[in-house]
């Protein structure tokens, strides 16, 4: 697993609703429970994931013209 630079709860939820994903749907994709999206959001824990759910999320934001790099910048 790796922890996602520039990734935080807000980054999380933003990319959650943009996908109109459920907490646990969204924990399906990533590999983990709705408990540990709602940590992720609430930023009560970093957010960590495998690179083939980044690159999962990253076509599924694609899906809808969206990239994950729009929702990691440094500036957000």
């Amino acid at each position: 697993m790796m922890a996602v630079d520039n990734c935080n709860g807000k980054v999380i939820k933003d990319i959650r609703r943009c996908l109109g994903l459920t907490q646990k749907q969204f924990g399906k994709v990533v590999g983990r429970r709705q408990e540990q999206i709602s940590r992720w959001e609430n930023s009560t824990v970093k957010p960590e994931f495998g690179l083939d759910a980044m690159l999962t999320l990253d076509k599924m934001l694609g899906d809808v013209g969206k990239r994950l790099s729009d929702f990691t910048q440094d500036d957000r």
